[in-house]
């Protein structure tokens, strides 16, 4: 606090705070407290660092995303409900409650881009499958085949409530290095590690509530806008290729 006293440069503890109290939703008034005690930076300063972070981010997923080809990404929102608070006891100030929708985009760096015909060869996947459609005895042929690696790992569970009891001291015992206690292998294992994490960026929240089909239509179009998907012509190629 000290050191932040004498200049600005020296607070990295403040921006840390400054940046977690944003998003736990102080108000500007409680921000103009701690900065006057040294504890954060100001309102306008934490404003404009989460500007530009935001910026950043977005600039980041231009950059990464499908409109250039690199990966494949897909995209999620839902509604949010957001308080507006009010300080002033004033009778015709009242509190409101917002209603919006938040957009997330998801990139994975090693996933195989699709062909661009894609899109057409699932129509056709779907309308071959409406003639053929699954029947009882084909989702028990399914089942059939799934159940030995469902149960093996069904008796590990079991197994594990066993090892993991504190009461059953598993270094204690004899044969604490079975491979009777080991668990399975995964039937179908994902990759895990640094370049396999799925990226995941904010769009910016918008105030349009996820209420109807208009809203929805709405919603796509301001996610594309964001996502610089402009004009029919990037929309179709969007829609037929990716």
């Amino acid at each position: 606090m000290l050191a932040f006293t004498c200049s600005s440069r020296h607070g990295r503890f403040q921006k840390f705070l400054s940046i977690y109290f944003k998003f736990q939703g102080l108000s500007a008034k409680g921000f103009d407290t701690l900065h006057a005690l040294a504890l954060t930076m100001s309102h306008k300063w934490t404003c404009n660092a989460i500007r530009k972070i935001s910026e950043k981010a977005m600039d980041e997923n231009h950059e990464m995303n499908c409109l250039k080809n690199k990966y494949p990404w897909t995209l999620s929102y839902d509604n949010i409900n957001i308080p507006f608070r009010v300080f002033s006891q004033r009778l015709d100030n009242q509190g409101e409650f917002g209603n919006g929708t938040a957009a997330t985009v998801y990139i994975k760096h090693d996933a195989t881009p699709l062909s661009l015909m894609a899109n057409h060869s699932l129509q056709e996947t779907h309308a071959a499958g409406m003639q053929n459609p699954l029947t009882a005895l084909d989702i028990f042929d399914l089942t059939v085949e799934s159940t030995p690696h469902i149960l093996l790992h069904i008796k590990y569970q079991v197994l594990r409530f066993l090892l993991i009891n504190s009461e059953f001291d598993l270094l204690s015992y004899s044969f604490s290095q079975s491979e009777l206690l080991h668990p399975p292998n995964p039937h179908q294992p994902l990759p895990t590690g640094s370049k396999h994490v799925t990226l995941q960026y904010l769009l910016g929240t918008v105030n349009i509530p996820e209420a109807s089909y208009e809203d929805n239509s709405c919603l796509v179009i301001e996610w594309l806008q964001q996502l610089k998907v402009k004009g029919a012509e990037m929309q179709q190629k969007l829609g037929l290729e990716h």
